[in-house]
């Protein structure tokens, strides 16, 4: 069968030292699974490197096995032609070199189907002669693969969003504050071993997306210890004059709160959190909602601040409460 214009060629190298190449039919193979396609088969890599051209004088009989005998080299900046195309059966290979015939299961996330694949190879060196798919996918090879296409941004993770994040950063500050609690904290290196955790189960991107990852993550720690993330780093703590302010943790800093002037009245001291160890900080802030001064220590912002705050904004702000 002469290598026509526009018949679908699959190619791959054979024998080291050979500049050879194997026509594989269509049927059976998984373009997915990177197999590459040469549309008018006229181009193909070489085991050696580079790339060759088809000779159009090249026949095989049938589809199947073939060797390329000789590499003719062109004029400068044309690709070197493949030539003498001669049919092989794998039997003769088998006969000739008997290792290098091996089977292997080839794992792999697949961006088009966006789910893990895995594909049973028949290989003779590096040629693959046969595949097919294998339904029943290690769970490890899954969970690895899902894991670095999440980390990659190929897939993403919706269930991982701020709260979780907001979640470790409390658990880690806890732990920093009160060291006598023995609570475990949540670092970098972590943030993998939970996610390969959560990803259990999973096998495509729809998959990944159903996961609730509050819930592994919770699971760091026992329910006892979540209990005094609970009760002593609240999400909100009351204010004297009736309010209540959202208190924001990070890593490394103080809490944060922010309340205007008003809303602080009545309040002589910053408010504290995990068991009244750590003061939180606090952000005033003016009837425009904007910041007007950052302290940890409220009652010497009354006595200090306070005056030329109220002096400068009432003017301004005339219709609200100027104590």
């Amino acid at each position: 069968m002469r290598a026509l214009p526009g018949r679908r060629v699959a190619w791959r190298p054979v024998l080291p030292g050979l500049h050879a190449g194997v026509p594989v039919p269509m049927t059976g193979c998984q373009p997915s699974m990177r197999t590459k396609l040469f549309v008018d088969a006229c181009s193909l890599p070489l085991q050696t490197g580079g790339v060759a051209d088809l000779d159009p004088e090249s026949i095989v009989e049938t589809p199947g096995l073939a060797v390329g005998v000789e590499l003719r080299d062109l004029p400068r900046g044309k690709v070197p032609l493949l030539q003498g195309l001669t049919r092989i059966e794998p039997e003769w290979l088998q006969e000739s070199w008997p290792l290098a015939f091996h089977d292997e299961i080839r794992v792999e996330y697949n961006e088009q189907e966006k789910r893990v694949l895995a594909v049973q190879e028949r290989r003779f060196d590096t040629l693959v002669l046969h595949q097919k798919r294998i339904e029943d996918v290690p769970e490890d090879e899954a969970v690895r693969l899902l894991a670095d296409a999440v980390d990659e941004g190929k897939i993403p993770l919706p269930g991982w969003d701020a709260s979780v994040d907001g979640w470790i950063a409390k658990l880690n500050c806890l732990a920093e504050w009160c060291p006598d609690w023995e609570l475990p904290p949540l670092r970098q290196e972590d943030r993998r071993i939970l996610l390969e955790h959560a990803l259990v189960g999973c096998r495509s991107r729809k998959d990944v997306k159903k996961v609730d990852v509050r819930a592994v993550v919770e699971e760091w720690i026992s329910p006892a210890q979540r209990g005094l993330i609970r009760d002593h780093l609240p999400d909100r703590v009351p204010l004297a004059g009736g309010r209540n302010a959202r208190v924001r943790y990070a890593e490394g800093k103080l809490p944060v709160l922010s309340a205007t002037v008003q809303d602080l009245y009545g309040q002589t001291e910053s408010p504290t959190v995990a068991a009244g160890r750590v003061r939180c900080q606090v952000e005033i802030l003016g009837p425009n909602r904007r910041p007007v001064q950052l302290t940890d220590d409220l009652a010497r912002f009354w006595t200090d601040s306070y005056p030329m705050v109220k002096k400068e904004l009432k003017g301004r702000y005339p219709k609200h409460e100027w104590r």
